[in-house]
């Protein structure tokens, strides 16, 4: 069965999108780990700072 015009249509407004996401999400993982690294540092300096019993 061919593929009818509407569906060859909606094919391709989709097939961006995958890639579209990927791009995205590869984009903003130097951010989330630079997020994580600076949660750390002020989790470790909080705890250093907090007297101890």
């Amino acid at each position: 069965m061919a593929p009818t015009d509407a569906g060859r249509a909606l094919e391709a407004q989709v097939a961006h999108v995958p890639q579209e996401i990927v791009r995205a999400t590869g984009l903003a993982l130097p951010k989330i780990k630079d997020l994580q690294r600076t949660l750390r540092d002020l989790t470790r300096r909080m705890l250093e700072a907090t007297p101890q019993k």
